[in-house]
């Protein structure tokens, strides 16, 4: 290979540039002379989203003979890399950008995890160009939940829109609906009208795949550089009748042959199929459903219950009292199968180091059911749990996991303040884990929405049913404004749907709140609990809450039973979620000061800390937990909650939890040094 030729194509490969955009319009220009390389026998091959790298391969004579790719990293940074295969040595380096598109260092390696996308064509003259397009396209997507990286958008738009006003560089989107990348799609569609081996109905379903990419491309690029949806869209939607003439005019008998059969006996066939391959449902529906309705959709007897509780304990009275009266032998036998109310409830905790079997731990857990069933009818045991599971413990939750946010965020932000000699790698982390917290919190924003939304009548109770209410039962509207207050003066996403008392709510319960001077003087001020004499008298607790656990379950039971198990399936799923958020952030908000100490560049010596292992461990069995949590009730929420977003917000989540873990374990494992690597400073 010529020599002078080779020195070339190392100066374009090996420069840098002060900043991303700078980098980029001058790798634009690579399209104008790549004709000139093509002449010289040297092939620019473009790569496109090999292991999240897009660029070039320059290929001389068979042989690589140069390699320069960009790529987004999750830590917020780009990276170009760049190789060159000479002679007898090999130069490869990365340089970096930061979240503004600065440079910052070049080092010899990878330093961070390329982001996820699938590519699509959506600038086919430079693959760096299609590159930003695809990430902003994933950005978008993520966005509409809450998950997408504000900074990373407003960075690639802005390059973007620079290039679209530019005249001495060329992106597809100046010539709007003639862009390359849909003119691509109509010829992909006349190549595959072409193809003989595909039949009529196979053809159909590679057409609407390839309007699916186009649409993306169009929602892309439109939001992208502010286009009219009108004088963008609409023409090339226009033009699909065109196209649509055209491609019957290609194979006119099978097309006309194919539509007239999707719209006659198509329909027939279609219905069939359902019908048969859904059989044993039908007919296990129409045999049992009339029987069960009534059975499954009726509320229960709230007193039955409680009845049988009490014939159940006069039986065992009865047989108490005939054992009592036999020969001692007969009665020691009879003991070991006895079960006594009033031994039950006296039997004290055995000491420590004392273990009773578990068949006589079973037996203690009878009788405790039969105690709990004679003193309590159905409708209030049930209503009981509704109250812990559901008024009390699902907003606490969230708010728990909300205000260990709050505490990280703000160790977050005083680290950033008050240590001015931080290594730009782990600022970026920061900078990094204060979107992700934001991002976990407008999870927990939309789910307690939501929640709210999913039980009208035992949360906000929108008929105004339950005797005995407090502020605590209120609370958790208090605390949804809250988080409304802080999240859309951020605009950090779209306000969700919430049941249109919600608001109201909130206020009246800020006005019932009495302030004490202490903690224990406000629960007095605010709960009958707290006011009593003895605070754990069972018996004056429920006479005070009794009504109120039987209103909530006959609350709970105008949901059909179906609806009721998967609710609440559903909503311990999401509150397993939060909690596990919140055990996260706390483990985070431990570890925060380690870390802060070591990329502390006033340090010496720091190369050898590491984490603790004990936080690794829990690390492990929280990802574990909410991994498991997820994927084993998933596939019912995608299938059956067609209008429900959480199965995209909490793989959101999840990745969110993975990329800080990586990225810790990056810190952790990482040397100081390769933050102040070698800097390359030549500039175009």
């Amino acid at each position: 290979m010529d020599p002078k030729l080779m020195i070339e194509i190392s100066d374009l490969v090996m420069k840098s540039a002060k900043s991303l955009d700078e980098r980029l319009a001058d790798l634009l220009k690579l399209e104008a002379i790549k004709k000139e390389f093509t002449d010289n026998d040297v092939e620019p091959i473009s790569v496109h989203n090999f292991n999240g790298f897009s660029g070039y391969n320059f290929w001389a004579s068979g042989n690589l003979v140069a390699q320069l790719q960009m790529s987004s990293l999750t830590s917020g940074y780009y990276t170009f890399w760049k190789k060159v295969f000479l002679e007898e040595t090999t130069q490869e380096t990365y340089d970096y950008y930061n979240q503004d598109g600065e440079f910052v260092y070049s080092y010899q390696s990878l330093d961070g995890q390329s982001l996820f996308y699938n590519s699509i064509n959506m600038e086919p003259s430079s693959p760096f160009i299609n590159h930003l397009y695809n990430v902003l396209q994933v950005q978008y997507e993520q966005a509409e939940n809450g998950m997408g990286e504000t900074k990373r958008i407003a960075l690639i738009e802005g390059i973007l829109n620079d290039f679209l006003k530019r005249d001495d560089v060329f992106i597809g989107a100046k010539l709007r609906r003639k862009d390359p990348a849909l003119i691509n799609i109509i010829n992909e569609i006349h190549r595959i009208e072409q193809d003989p081996v595909l039949s009529w109905d196979e053809r159909q379903k590679v057409f609407a795949s390839l309007k699916q990419v186009r649409r993306k491309i169009l929602r892309t690029k439109s939001r992208a550089h502010k286009f009219n949806g009108l004088l963008y869209q609409a023409p090339v939607t226009l033009y699909d009748a065109k196209v649509k003439l055209d491609v019957i005019k290609t194979r006119p008998a099978d097309n006309i042959f194919g539509i007239f059969k999707k719209h006659t006996w198509g329909r027939l066939v279609w219905f069939g199929n359902t019908v048969k391959d859904n059989l044993g449902f039908s007919v296990a529906m129409a045999i049992y459903g009339p029987f069960t309705f009534y059975f499954i959709s009726q509320p229960m007897n709230p007193h039955a219950m409680w009845a049988v509780g009490k014939v159940r304990s006069a039986y065992i009275d009865v047989i108490d009292g005939i054992t009592a009266e036999e020969d001692e032998e007969a009665m020691v036998a009879q003991a070991m199968d006895k079960v006594s109310t009033k031994q039950a409830g006296i039997k004290k905790i055995p000491d420590a180091g004392v273990q009773e079997d578990w068949d006589s731990r079973m037996s203690s857990f009878k009788a405790m059911q039969i105690a709990y069933e004679e003193s309590m009818v159905f409708a209030a045991r049930m209503g009981r749990i509704e109250q812990m599971e559901n008024q009390f413990m699902f907003p606490l939750t969230a708010e728990s996991a909300w205000e260990e946010m709050e505490r990280y965020l703000k160790a977050l932000k005083n680290t950033l303040e008050f240590n001015k000699n931080l290594d730009g790698r782990y600022k970026a982390f920061l900078e990094n884990e204060i979107e992700r917290t934001h991002a976990h919190q407008v999870y927990i924003w939309r789910k307690t929405a939501q929640f709210f939304n999913d039980h009208p009548y035992i949360m906000v109770d929108q008929d105004d049913e339950q005797p005995g209410k407090d502020y605590y039962v209120g609370r958790g509207f208090v605390f949804m404004e809250k988080m409304t207050n802080k999240l859309e003066k951020m605009k950090l996403a779209k306000t969700p749907e919430v049941h249109e008392k919600v608001e109201g709510l909130a206020s009246k319960f800020k006005k019932l709140k009495k302030d004490g001077e202490s903690v224990m003087e406000t629960l007095a001020r605010n709960t009958k609990l707290f006011r009593q004499n003895d605070i754990y008298d069972t018996d004056e607790l429920r006479d005070n809450l009794q009504r109120h656990w039987e209103v909530l379950f006959l609350q709970q039971n105008k949901k059909q039973e179906a609806s009721s198990f998967a609710l609440q399936a559903y909503t311990w799923s999401v509150k397993n979620a939060i909690w596990i958020l919140q055990a996260l952030y706390s483990t985070k908000r431990d570890e925060l000061g380690t870390l802060t100490f070591k990329y502390n560049l006033d340090n010496q010596n720091t190369d050898k800390i590491s984490s603790d292992k004990s936080n690794d461990q829990l690390y492990e069995s929280l990802m574990n937990m909410m991994v498991l949590e997820y994927v084993s009730i998933s596939k019912e929420i995608a299938n059956n909650l067609p209008n429900d977003t959480e199965g995209i917000q909490r793989k959101a989540v999840i990745e969110n939890v993975k990329e800080y873990l990586n990225d810790r374990d990056r810190l952790f494992n990482s040397k100081l040094k390769m933050a102040n690597g070698e800097k390359n400073t030549t500039t175009i």
